[in-house]
């Protein structure tokens, strides 16, 4: 939850483990030894004083553990629904799933959905990428990064700045011309925007004394994107930008809360 999640002061991680029996796949062990504040959350302290364990219901259990095949097509559902691509390997590592197991694919390539679902999200995905990358001149917005082969860019990649699985539009105002470093950066949150400015926030726990950090990222902090969209409704939309500074920046205290 820290690593993958929104940024908060405190991480709560009794919540999902107690709240998912609402959802009818998840179960408690003795669930009436549990303490629970007025809101109907588990306390903490009761969990563990109780040793408290939870779990799949036994008939899910049990089809899990028959057909692994399906319970990877169940991960890579969820992938897809709440994370961008470039995040799908270091979750499932992460979380102790190989990546080469049956129903998985590196980055999410693969969606266990219907042919002409699947189609559909490519078509939408690929005039997306189109789009941006043509907004952008087929360059890095951040490093200037363009390289192309036959004509077609390499390492070029359209980055959503509010996720895809958070319900953020497959438009241009929406999107980011990122090499492919900086595109995993800046899902990762170790980067953001200023919403009016569009100038580059470098996440203040970053170490900087590592090496190649200036070249790769720091020389970049609190300056404007190296390339910004001619027409004016295809730039970053603020209220995307403001999105992914409250659910996805590392540090949003260091952004002036305005907003």
């Amino acid at each position: 939850m820290r690593e993958f999640g929104p940024h908060r002061k405190v991480i709560h991680p009794e919540h999902p483990f107690w709240l998912m029996q609402k959802d009818e796949v998840w179960e408690i062990d003795r669930p009436e030894l549990v303490a629970q504040t007025s809101w109907g959350d588990a306390r903490p302290t009761s969990l563990l004083e109780h040793n408290i364990q939870g779990g799949f219901p036994e008939p899910i259990y049990e089809s899990f553990r028959k057909y692994p095949e399906f319970a990877m097509s169940v991960a890579n559902m969820l992938l897809h629904s709440h994370f961008p691509a470039t995040l799908h390997s270091d979750i499932l590592r992460a979380s102790g799933i190989a990546s080469d197991l049956p129903g998985i694919e590196p980055l999410g390539v693969r969606e266990e959905l219907p042919e002409y679902v699947t189609y559909r999200r490519l078509k939408r995905e690929e005039g997306f990428r189109n789009a941006v990358l043509a907004a952008y001149d087929n360059q890095c917005a951040v490093c200037e990064f363009s390289v192309k082969l036959d004509g077609y860019p390499l390492a070029l990649e359209a980055a959503h700045i509010k996720w895809h699985g958070a319900k953020g539009p497959a438009e241009t105002r929406n999107g980011l011309s990122l090499c492919a470093l900086h595109h995993r950066l800046f899902d990762k949150g170790v980067f953001t925007l200023l919403p009016d400015e569009l100038k580059i926030i470098v996440d203040e726990a970053v170490s900087s004394g590592d090496p190649g950090f200036h070249d790769s990222l720091g020389k970049f902090h609190e300056k404007p994107l190296h390339f910004i969209p001619h027409k004016f409704e295809e730039r970053p939309s603020p209220e995307f930008i403001k999105w992914h500074v409250k659910q996805v920046f590392k540090s949003p205290n260091q952004i002036p809360d305005t907003f």
